[in-house]
């Protein structure tokens, strides 16, 4: 609390005149004053400390793919992990920075984004013909089907959140790609894709698999 000049300011029980240029303040008021500009720093400082060494990505460069696959163990998203933007092989399909270099030519990204969503596990024509052709190439693209099914079933924000966890050692917290067999930090040995679409196809042959969809089986 302040006083201007000539007021009485009560400080621990003593009067006293403030000086007729200056205002007073408390020793109260100060000490409140003074604790919390320090809880403050410190809430600062802790900020500045846990982003020391950061390796996290800009904010449009989120690990998601319009056609279901998580850019995350992608080998080319994973190199630009820790180095500047304008390095970065590839930010991610929804990146304007630094997209795939097919992005502007892909059909379901173009798809999505006229359609207003994210991925095709949000599409109400879901899976159409399209994004069928997708389904083939290999593990990591075969897996783009079991993906959008789960994005579907429990939305894209719990679905990134599994991601993340499942393609990341459990051992060291280290990220692992898609050809990956093994941790490249600890070598301890990883689920790889291939082992995930082989438990996939099965559950899907014996009809639990994730998801709902038309005609997906």
């Amino acid at each position: 609390m302040i006083r201007r000049a000539q007021k009485a300011v009560k400080q621990d029980s003593v009067s006293h005149e403030c000086p007729s240029a200056y205002p007073c303040v408390t020793r109260r008021d100060f000490i409140r004053t003074a604790a919390a500009a320090a809880s403050c720093l410190a809430v600062c400082r802790a900020g500045v400390a846990a982003g020391a060494g950061s390796s996290a990505l800009p904010t449009d460069a989120r690990p998601f793919a319009a056609c279901g696959l998580y850019c995350g163990a992608c080998e080319s998203y994973l190199r630009g992990v820790g180095a500047p933007p304008s390095q970065a092989e590839c930010l991610g399909c929804w990146s304007l920075r630094k997209p795939p270099s097919y992005g502007p030519n892909c059909q379901v990204r173009a798809c999505c984004r006229g359609r207003k969503i994210r991925t095709c596990g949000e599409c109400p024509d879901f899976p159409c013909p399209t994004i069928r052709k997708f389904f083939a190439g290999g593990a990591r693209y075969e897996l783009r089907e079991k993906y959008l099914l789960e994005i579907r079933k429990s939305g894209l924000e719990t679905w990134l959140a599994g991601q993340r966890k499942r393609w990341t050692c459990a051992s060291c917290g280290t990220a692992f790609a898609y050809g990956d067999h093994r941790c490249g930090k600890c070598g301890k040995p990883v689920l790889t894709a291939e082992q995930e679409l082989e438990d996939f196809k099965k559950a899907k042959s014996s009809g639990a698999a994730s998801g709902s969809g038309k005609g997906t089986q």
